[in-house]
């Protein structure tokens, strides 16, 4: 919908505001946040709105959609101009298991960097390939879902204390598994389990993993 009218930046943008707001949930009673927010909202639909305007016209989608991040990241950043970035945790006297979670630095950076590697992995390889490989990405749901899967496995098995960067291999092995048994059923192109499918995927993931391991 984003990319088909304005009505769907609109749709989009109040989803971006109303997790801005969820995940701002102990500070809600500062005027400012609502004031920082809402200013957060409007340059994002101006923003979503020149870009997707501006690279209809332009072949250089990854440039442009990695810029575009860079922006997004460094708006969300200005909050550390204002007083707001002298808000205290919310206490904890009770032991609330949601309040452990929202004051959890591993749980802010996993979640990140599950959502770098999965969801923005996706476009990026997406756009990297149609751009630079010259290689469209088929239209098949199952191959998406299946590679945001692939990358958070990856990504968990560096991070999350317990596993074991050895499953890689494993994890990775599940693609020319399936692509030989299930491609018929699951009807999978040619390209699900290629070299180029597996090292792009595999590597987004691995280097994801090990820049937030750097922070956890």
């Amino acid at each position: 919908m984003k990319f088909k009218k304005i009505t769907g930046v609109v749709l989009h943008t109040l989803i971006i505001f109303a997790c801005l707001i969820l995940f701002s949930w102990p500070y809600l009673t500062r005027w400012n946040l609502w004031v920082f927010l809402t200013l957060i909202a409007l340059t994002h639909f101006v923003q979503d709105w020149a870009k997707i305007k501006f690279t209809r016209q332009s072949k250089h989608n990854l440039f442009f959609f990695v810029l575009d991040q860079v922006l997004h990241v460094s708006l969300l950043a200005t909050l550390f101009l204002t007083d707001l970035k002298n808000g205290q945790p919310p206490l904890n006297n009770n032991n609330n298991a949601l309040i452990a979670l929202y004051n959890s630095d591993f749980v802010c950076l996993y979640i990140t960097a599950i959502i770098v590697s999965s969801y923005i992995g996706y476009f990026i390889i997406l756009i990297f390939k149609r751009d630079y490989l010259k290689k469209e990405n088929p239209d098949n749901s199952f191959e998406r879902k299946y590679g945001f899967i692939e990358r958070f496995s990856i990504t968990s098995a560096l991070l999350v204390e317990g596993l074991s960067p050895l499953l890689i291999p494993l994890i990775l092995a599940v693609r020319p598994l399936l692509s030989r048994t299930m491609k018929e059923k699951l009807g999978l192109s040619s390209q699900f389990a290629s070299w180029t499918e597996i090292l792009l995927s595999g590597a987004f993931s691995i280097l994801t993993g090990l820049i937030f391991y750097t922070f956890i």
